[in-house]
């Protein structure tokens, strides 16, 4: 909710230069129109499996993503974040596969935890 807080009021500001590769004003008018346009679809992916990541809430206040909607979110993907991972963690912490290679298993985690950023970057690049 901080972070959001911090979007909103800080990261417009942030945004003034267009000659800067990441803090420039065509970012911020991209993402206000996401913003914009996933609110008439009532979808928010980034919201709900990114709410306790760093950047999507800071994002979402720099793209003015309405507060109620962001913080409905931001409590069902907590309450979903926490469930699923207490229950992943009783389920398979215990199996020996999972036990003798913890190493592996955490650096799985670690990968797929940026696909999703890669993939975007990926098709970003291709729409440009």
């Amino acid at each position: 909710m901080v972070n959001y807080a911090i979007g909103k009021k800080v990261g417009p500001r942030l945004f003034t230069s267009s000659t800067s590769k990441f803090l420039n004003k065509q970012h911020l008018d991209r993402t206000h129109a996401f913003y914009e346009k996933t609110r008439r679809q009532n979808d928010h992916p980034c919201s709900v499996y990114a709410d306790h990541k760093n950047v999507c809430p800071f994002v979402a206040g720099v793209g003015s993503m309405r507060y109620r909607t962001f913080f409905i979110y931001n409590v069902v993907g907590a309450i979903v974040w926490v469930a699923s991972f207490t229950m992943l963690g009783f389920f398979f912490g215990n199996q020996p596969l999972v036990k003798k290679n913890f190493t592996l298993v955490i650096g799985a985690i670690i990968v797929i935890s940026v696909l999703p950023a890669i993939w975007e970057i990926i098709r970003s690049k291709k729409e440009l």
